[in-house]
């Protein structure tokens, strides 16, 4: 009995970061980027390269003009001009991982920088690294117009599962703000949750649903702008993807995985950066 409070105890005092093993991570203060941004680039872990998988007149470099989400550069991808209604334009590319995740986790900084008037905007999951930005998507999140969806528009970020949904973080304007995106996946459930967290302005919101597909992992990350015109950027960074562990049976016994089912603790508002704000 000693043995079991004393496992309960040593157990309670795990962090959320004791729940999730992270698999992947990178940034463009990378040294690896210090020469510019390159598809045969590769810093940070537990990445491959970057694809290319959608080259519509649009392209990619580092922000660092003052509108980056952190440190002292960012990716970001322009869309660039209109071309016809079946290529209206855009640009797209994946990160895909070492080890695809049937249970994971993904972290990332993003700013829309756009006016939200042609096309989508944001990120999705991918079951293929390529090709296309739609290719393999299980799920994708971000701003999108209501000519398009809706429930989409400027002051909310626009989730496609097996249904659409959108959330609010802030009730308000989200373009030019740091939102951080939190997307959790169990491809095997074929289940998402998503939260959205407003750093410029404060505010959350959270929702869940169906991905498109179960039973196939996570292969890649996908970002994609293809809200067209000039000065129209999507600028992201600090990727983060974590994978949710099979508990074992010893801490099935005491409840950690109740316990890992808490959400990990948020970046305070501004902590991560308050560049361009």
């Amino acid at each position: 009995m000693a043995i079991r409070f004393l496992a309960v105890g040593l157990l309670a005092s795990l962090s959320w970061s004791a729940c999730l093993a992270q698999v992947a991570t990178d940034t463009a203060d990378d040294p690896a980027y210090n020469s510019g941004w390159d598809l045969t680039d590769n810093g940070g872990a537990g990445f491959q390269p970057w694809n290319e998988v959608e080259a519509l007149g649009g392209g990619r470099y580092l922000e660092n003009s003052g509108r980056q989400v952190d440190g002292t550069r960012s990716f970001a991808l322009y869309a660039n001009t209109y071309q016809s209604s079946q290529y209206p334009g855009g640009y797209a590319v994946s990160r895909p991982l070492v080890t695809p995740l049937s249970q994971g986790s993904l972290s990332v900084l993003v700013r829309h920088d756009l006016d939200n008037a042609t096309g989508f905007s944001g990120i999705n999951l991918k079951s293929i690294a390529g090709p296309l930005f739609g290719g393999g998507e299980l799920l994708a999140v971000g701003l999108v117009p209501t000519s398009i969806y809706s429930g989409g528009g400027n002051d909310n970020v626009s989730v496609f599962g097996s249904t659409s949904q959108s959330v609010s973080p802030n009730g308000g304007e989200l373009r030019g703000d740091i939102l951080d995106y939190i997307v959790d996946w169990n491809t095997d459930a074929g289940t998402y949750d998503v939260t959205i967290d407003d750093l410029t302005h404060g505010g959350s919101a959270s929702t869940s649903g169906s991905l498109k597909a179960a039973g196939e992992p996570v292969v890649s990350i996908g970002f994609g702008n293809f809200d067209v015109g000039s000065f129209n950027n999507l600028i992201f960074d600090d990727l983060s993807v974590s994978a949710v562990p099979e508990p074992t049976t010893a801490t099935a016994i005491v409840g950690l995985a109740g316990m890992c089912g808490l959400r990990r603790p948020r970046r305070p508002k501004g902590a991560s950066a308050a560049v361009g704000v």
